[in-house]
Order: structure tokens, then sequence, then C-alpha cells
């Protein structure tokens, strides 16, 4: 399987002889909890280079980090390179020969060197806290549990270090499950073989949906930290005290990533499966409350149903009801209300029902069954509520009633009458006989303007505190503000003279409206990551393709601007315009 990179679009003049490759790999050895680093090199003198490809990467997860050029001229001849840098992050260990990446230009063929990396298995925590300064892992409890039974996972972010910056957290992909956070964050310190670290855990309930092979994806996180003293000697020249100022260290950034993490999800069993199962899996408790016990005919009786216990509460169903001739059944409210113990996922969720008996007399609510799966005890479990006894009197007869009519004693009309008096069809000129104040309009304007000013104070400032709290939200909200802005800035030097720059805040408007989206860093999106993005969103083909063409000219331009004409970029911002306005009208998340 090839893996194909980005196109490289670079300009000199016609040599295609003086065209390399080189690959380099920032280490021959690492471990599976390791990242390398792969720098692919290109250069030459051609105006337009292919795309290179590169095969040996089956066994690794990829992260475009970008590209830079460098150019130079010697004896009036122009040479550029280009470096593409990715990281790699090994699946299993083992030894793999990535590479050679080959090009193809015109009838001839170049191909890169082959690089050998070594990898490892994974020591355990304890032992690679030593030589580590941070590291990041997450764990669940089980490996092979039901549908909807809850796996928690714990992301816990290891450092012993001082951080220069805020961390970037990636959450893992979790496509197949049902997910509720249990703590956001706790922190603690741990030691680990002598080593005393600062642990930032985040707790996460996860109810799978489906049966089969599913995965956790990757856990990311990117911060600017301090690198000690001791791993600074190993690289630096000038790691004597002469020039280390008193041990100070210095900043560096660092980007750990977890390993996926496979499940097996065991399908319910169908065997005894109850009729009336309806997928609550858990442990749970079945109860039923009226509010009154004696009520008049054609009168509600207010009725919960509590279902309590541990599992995912959110997404119990309500339980069923038998046909009962002796009430008219109306649903009510449903509330819930989660909770936690011992990092189990628990609460209770209330089903309100109105019953209004029909007739008169002792009336019973009979008994409501619920069905549940218990995950620890491998079998379904049948609870069911109390019966509840109800006295109906007939003083309540009304509209609703439903017995027959008996007119009064000594009545002047019978039963089939259908007019009583006459009805005036014009009812004439209907006014007021007093003055009423809550009809004047100063009264109106004095009472409801200030209302109205509290309540978009309230709204106003809920908005900020969510904006200041929730940055996926904020980057939400700005991301077409912040898309608008780069356009203008496009537009106001859409010409040839600066035309690199035109062209990067093209490219910028699209990653970063994107990223901003989606609540994740633009630095390492690649194009394929902006068409994956409109294609989840609904994009066609040939839509996606454009934004392909717009993007790769964009890429290509900001290192060619020499040879692009003022009406490619006029072109370029009228294509950027109508791609960004039909990006912002679909759901982008």
């Amino acid at each position: 399987m090839a893996f194909v990179f980005g196109a490289l679009g670079l300009c000199a003049s016609p040599r295609a002889q003086d065209v390399s490759l080189e690959m380099t790999i920032s280490a021959s050895q690492v471990t599976l909890d390791e990242i390398v680093e792969l720098v692919i090199t290109v250069k030459g003198v051609q105006k337009n280079l292919p795309t290179p490809n590169i095969t040996g990467l089956d066994d690794f997860t990829i992260s475009s980090q970008g590209q830079s050029q460098n150019v130079s001229i010697v004896n009036g001849v122009v040479e550029k390179s280009v470096m593409l840098t990715f990281e790699l992050t090994p699946k299993k260990a083992g030894t793999f020969r990535i590479g050679p990446s080959q090009m193809t230009i015109g009838s001839a063929v170049y191909h890169s060197n082959v690089v050998t990396l070594t990898v490892g298995a994974a020591p355990p925590p304890a032992a690679s806290s030593q030589a580590k300064d941070l590291f990041l892992e997450a764990v669940i409890d089980k490996k092979n549990p039901y549908v909807g039974e809850q796996v928690t996972l714990r992301v816990r972010f290891f450092r012993a270090v001082n951080l220069l910056s805020q961390p970037e957290y990636t959450p893992p992909k979790t496509t197949d499950f049902w997910s509720e956070t249990i703590e956001a964050q706790r922190n603690y310190y741990e030691n680990l073989s002598g080593r005393r670290y600062l642990v930032t855990e985040i707790t996460t309930a996860l109810f799978p949906t489906r049966p089969g092979e599913v995965e956790i994806g990757q856990t990311a996180l990117e911060v600017m930290a301090q690198t000690s003293t001791q791993q600074r000697k190993k690289r630096d020249p000038f790691s004597d005290p002469f020039f280390n100022f008193g041990g100070l260290s210095r900043g560096e950034t660092v980007r750990l990533r977890s390993r996926p993490i496979q499940l097996t999800v065991r399908a319910l069993p169908t065997e005894k499966k109850p009729s009336d199962f309806s997928g609550a899996v858990g442990q749970y408790s079945f109860e039923a409350t009226c509010d009154k016990r004696t009520v008049e005919v054609n009168s509600p009786v207010s009725v919960s149903l509590v279902i309590e216990g541990r599992g995912n509460v959110k997404t119990l169903p309500s339980p069923a009801l038998p046909e009962l001739p002796d009430f008219r059944v109306y649903a009510g409210s449903t509330s819930e209300k989660m909770s936690t113990q011992d990092g189990r996922i628990g609460g209770h969720k209330i089903f309100e029902q109105v019953f209004i008996p029909r007739r008169e007399g002792q009336l019973e609510i009979p008994s409501s069954r619920f069905v549940y799966f218990d995950p620890a005890k491998s079998q379904y479990i049948t609870v069911a509520t109390k019966p509840i006894s109800i006295t109906a009197s007939g003083s309540g007869q009304g509209s609703f009633a439903e017995s027959p009519f008996t007119p009064p004693s000594g009545a002047a009309i019978g039963s089939d009458m259908r007019t009583i008096r006459y009805i005036k069809k014009n009812p004439g000129r209907l006014r007021p006989t007093a003055y009423v104040i809550l009809l004047d309009p100063l009264f109106i304007a004095l009472n409801v303007f200030p209302a109205l000013a509290i309540l978009g104070a309230v709204v106003i400032r809920r908005r900020r505190d969510r904006l200041g709290s929730d940055l996926a939200y904020a980057r939400a909200r700005g991301a077409a503000r912040q898309a608008k802005k780069r356009l203008s800035t496009a537009a106001k030097v859409a010409h040839t003279s600066t035309a690199d720059q035109f062209f990067g805040e093209i490219r910028l408007a699209v990653f970063s409206y994107v990223a901003d989206k989606r609540n994740i860093s633009q630095h390492g999106m690649t194009l394929d990551d902006v068409c994956l993005a409109l294609a989840q969103a609904g994009f066609t083909e040939s839509e996606i393709e454009a934004c392909r063409a717009l993007v790769s000219k964009a890429e290509y331009a900001r290192y060619a601007a020499g040879v692009i004409a003022q009406t490619e970029i006029d072109q370029a911002l009228r294509d950027a315009e109508a791609l960004l306005v039909h990006i912002m009208e679909a759901n982008i998340v």
C-alpha cells in the first residue's frame, strides 16, 4: 500500500537530472509508546515536481507536521529544496523498512534511500518515567463488555517538569460509543520509581452501541514544557555549566499520543430474552407512586414511574403500560438525574403519567413491568411495580362522563331538546365599563422594556461566560468571523507582488475554519483532513475536488509566486469566497 503525500510546488530551470530525494528519521530504535519524526527532503531545479510516493507505512499512524523550503543560488542556478515532516506512531513492535520514496519526472524515475526502524515493546509507566519528563497513557477497565455496558476510560497525563503553556488536549474518537464524562479533570501527585509526578486525569464512561470489534482512538496532547538539564546534556554541546546559566532549563514543544485501544464487544444473548425487552443494560429498581388515592370521575391522577440504578440512565425507554378500559392515560413529562458512585454512572429517570378515571367505583392501576439486562449476572431481569388502588366518586361527571343522560326531576325540557334560548347573532359594540391600566401603552413601556433589558443582559452574560469557559464553543462561534477576516486580508494583498502572502491567507482561511469548527489544532492538519470533514458534512465529490484544487494551487503558489498572473489571483479570490460561503452553510462538526 502506497502512502501519498501532498503536492509540492517548486519553480526553477528545468534540469531533471539535478532532482534528488532523501529520507531521514529522528531515531532508529524506539518503543511502542514513542513518536518518530520522518523528514523527506526533495531537492531539484525542476519547474514542477510531481508528488512523491512512499511505501512501508502500513504499520504506522501518520500525522503531517507541515513543510518548509530552502532556496540557494550557485553560479546563477537556483535550487530549491522542500522538507516535509511527519510524525509516525508505531502500531506494533518489530523491525520495519520504510521506503524508498519514488518520483517520476518525464521518463526518469528517482528513488530515495531506505530507512530502518526498530520498535520495541512499550515499558510500563514506572520504568519509562525514569527517562521521561512527560508521558500520556489511556487505559480502560474492561476489554470485552456487552453492548450498553459501561467501560471506564482513564486518560492520565504525567509531568515532572514545569509547563510553559496550557496543554492542547485532543480527546480520542469514540464513534461506536455513547460517552458521558465522569470527571472532567482531577489533579494529584504520584511517585513512580522514586520520581514525583503531577498527574492530570480525565475519566469518561463509554457505553458500546454495537457488537464486534470497536476502537477507542488515539488521545493527543501538545504542550510547551521545560526540558530537564539531564536531557539537554545528551544533545546540547553547550551543556557545560558555563553556558547553562546555573542549570536553568529551556522550553520545548512536546507532542504526546496514546495508543488506540481495541475492544471486542459482546452482543446481548438471545436465549431467554423477554419479548418486552427494550435495550436497558445495568442494574435497576422500579417503583410507581401516585399523588392521590381518592378522586372524582374525569379528574386526573398523576402517577410517577421511577427507574433507579446503575447504567446509562439517559437512554432508558418509557415502560410499556397495558390497555386500561377504566382510565384514559396521557404521557406527561420525563425527568432524569445522573450521578456517579465508585466510578459508575447511574441515577434515576422519572416518567410522569396522567390517569383519568372513566367511571366511579374501586379502580386499579395494574402493575407495570420493566426488563433490563444485568451484565454482572449475564441474564435478563424483570422488575415490576405494585398495583395502585384508586377510589373514584361520581360527583365529577362532566363533558367526559360516559354515563347515560338522566333529566332532573320536574324538568321542562327533554333529552331531545337542542335549543335552550335565542342566540343573539350581533352582540353590538363591546367595550370595558372602566379604564383598564394594563392596556395603557405607557404602563406597558414602563414594565415590559425593563424586563426585556434584564433578559437581554442575562442572555449576553451567559453567552460571555460560555465563551470564556467553553473553548470548543468559542472557537466554533468565531470560526466564520476569523475566516472572513482572513479573506479580507487576502483581498487587500491580492497582487502579484504579494502572491505568496495572498495564497497563504487563502489556505489559512479554509484550514482554520475547519479546525475551529472541529476544535482541533490546524497545525498538522492536511488537505485530506479538510476533504474528509467536507465529505462528512455532505459535500459532493465535485465540490470536494474543487476545494482540493484551490488549496493545492494555494500551496503551490506560495512557493512559486513569481509565475502567478494577476488573473489567476483574482480567480482564486473568487473561488475562495464561494467555497467558504458554501462551507459555512454546511454543518461541519
